[in-house]
């Protein structure tokens, strides 16, 4: 009877350490899951920011082509 309890125990014990080890590899995956997706909305961040700092630079220059044409024309 001991040897039976002694048994149930190893299973147990067995079983909790394999469920804790599946518990922290699921976390570890989720967690390299998030960080890529973290990394990947910066970058595109980064590059709307970049984009639309593009844009304004060529409608400025745009803006100022159309100015100095205009003041071409009046004098």
């Amino acid at each position: 009877m001991i040897y039976l309890l002694g048994l149930l125990l190893l299973v147990a014990l067995i079983s909790w350490k394999y469920h804790n080890v599946m518990t922290q590899k699921r976390e570890n995956y989720f967690q390299q899951i998030d960080a890529y997706e973290h990394k990947r909305k910066e970058e595109i961040l980064r590059r709307a920011k970049k984009q639309v700092a593009e844009h304004s630079v060529k409608e400025q220059h745009v803006d100022d082509e159309y100015v100095y044409s205009s003041f071409k024309k009046t004098a």
